[in-house]
């Protein structure tokens, strides 16, 4: 069932100039600016007890090439997200208007495609790297980036990754990502390809990589339940658009299901695929997809979707869950949320 609901009108602006190269981007808007019309889709009226009905909507900045993997950082109080065609990270923070982070953000393995997924741990800036094909670290600390970086993991038997998407980090520090081909040019087909599948993995602590699955076409967005028990992942693929769930037994998942498909709803009127996932703190799911913003009770039953104009990439909450960015194409948007009990 929908629910049109007509928001604030776009504020008028001044002229805004925007460049966007390689090398250096400011992203400027000169005064708030809402996206113009919000309509949902409701499966379960409590999908407004997260978000308000008649909720803006705030563009807090503009004019990138793509933008992905958002992560907030509150010792700085800044939002760092990826701008991966600009091979880019770009930096916002409340009152001021975006600006360059770090330049050459994707490292410098036989491509200029920038970074991904983006995790923050003991203030170090940890990166899905699609030029370098590895997952990383930035040298430098938070509030002193420098283009130098440290491999992680690069290989999986001798082979090199594709090329790490998104990746998050387990209350013992284990690290799982996700690995599709996006970062080469020509993907499943490309020469410098060198694994026969598209994986999703685990790097524990002890160092030790290990392939939990490789029967996912497109795996993306990855996401663990608030009691470490179950692994949710996203499949980016038109022809299999859907969520995965799995129960981790160690170093392997067990009891998969698809809790929620969405392929037959991918279309020019539902820009966008599943993509990048977040979990509250009250074990709700917030995930991108086709047409929009998609929100998972904590059973993982689907309670509604806010529909978007265009395809959104990834999302994340800042320190005390008031706010959720989303990474939307070109933009990236601020969407209040209400408190949850």
């Amino acid at each position: 069932m929908n629910y049109p609901i007509k928001l604030l009108a776009l504020l008028l602006l001044s002229s805004i100039f925007l460049s966007c190269n390689n090398q250096n981007h400011d992203a400027e808007v000169n005064e708030s600016v809402y996206l113009e019309d919000i309509s949902f889709v409701i499966n379960d009226p409590s999908f407004f007890n997260y978000i308000s009905e008649d909720v803006e909507i705030e563009i807090i900045s503009t004019g990138h090439g793509w933008t992905e993997g958002p992560v907030w950082v509150e010792s700085e109080k800044i939002l760092l997200f990826s701008d991966i065609p600009n091979n880019a990270i770009y930096s916002w923070k409340q009152g001021e208007k975006a600006s360059l982070y770090l330049a050459g953000a994707g490292g410098d393995y036989n491509s200029d495609e920038g970074s991904n997924g983006l995790l923050i741990l003991d203030n170090r800036l940890f990166l899905c790297q699609h030029g370098a094909r590895q997952l990383a670290f930035m040298d430098g600390r938070v509030n002193d980036p420098i283009n130098e970086f440290t491999t992680i993991v690069s290989t999986y038997k001798g082979n090199r990754l594709n090329s790490p998407n998104d990746a998050v980090i387990a209350i013992n520090g284990d690290l799982y990502f996700t690995d599709p081909p996006y970062g080469l040019s020509k993907q499943d087909q490309d020469t410098l390809k060198e694994l026969p599948y598209n994986g999703v993995f685990k790097y524990s602590t002890d160092k030790n990589l290990v392939l939990l699955t490789d029967k996912l076409t497109r795996p993306n967005g990855i996401a663990i339940t608030n009691d470490q028990k179950r692994l949710i992942v996203s499949n980016s693929d038109r022809k299999l658009a859907q969520w995965h769930s799995y129960d981790i037994k160690g170093d392997s998942l067990v009891n998969h299901s698809i809790f929620y498909d969405a392929t037959d709803s991918v279309g020019q009127n539902n820009p966008g695929l599943p993509d990048g996932l977040k979990m509250h703190s009250s074990g709700t799911l917030f995930a991108t997809g086709p047409g929009g913003l998609y929100i998972f009770s904590k059973e993982l039953a689907l309670l509604g979707i806010l529909k978007l104009d265009r395809s959104s990439s990834n999302l994340a909450f800042d320190s005390d869950e008031k706010n959720l960015f989303i990474t939307a194409s070109d933009l990236v948007l601020r969407l209040p949320i209400k408190s949850i009990q």
